[in-house]
């Protein structure tokens, strides 16, 4: 568990298509399959709600050879797995003990997540 998946997405701009990567924490498989997006930073929108602030688990850099950047991720709405093309991602690694930690803070407070779902994310990262 917590894998990391680095998925390459197709962006259709206004006046041309760019590519850009996006990588996925892994949090749960079982009864389904689902992954937190890492962002870069917090937008605004994020940085003005504390609450909001508190479902972003901080990734550091320095720990994790995948990242450029100290990152966050986003633990307030998970992604299913199974709308990702198998083929469009390659597994890059793991986080470590911190960051899981970290994840498993900012579920434990996320407002956004049902209580199966945290449930099942806590049991899979726990």
């Amino acid at each position: 568990m917590a894998d990391v998946l680095e998925e390459w997405m197709v962006l259709h701009m206004y006046s041309h298509v760019a590519c850009k990567e996006k990588f996925h924490v892994v949090c749960c498989t079982k009864p389904k399959q689902l992954a937190f997006l890492i962002n870069s930073n917090l937008t605004d929108f994020v940085k003005k709600n504390p609450l909001l602030v508190a479902c972003n688990a901080l990734i550091a850099a320095d720990a994790h050879d995948f990242l450029k950047y100290d990152s966050y991720v986003a633990c307030c709405e998970p992604v299913s797995l199974a709308f990702i093309d198998e083929q469009a991602y390659d597994v890059v690694g793991s986080i470590n003990d911190t960051a899981k930690n970290s994840i498993i803070n900012a579920v434990t407070v996320s407002p956004s997540l049902v209580s199966r779902q945290k449930a099942w994310i806590l049991e899979a990262l726990g």
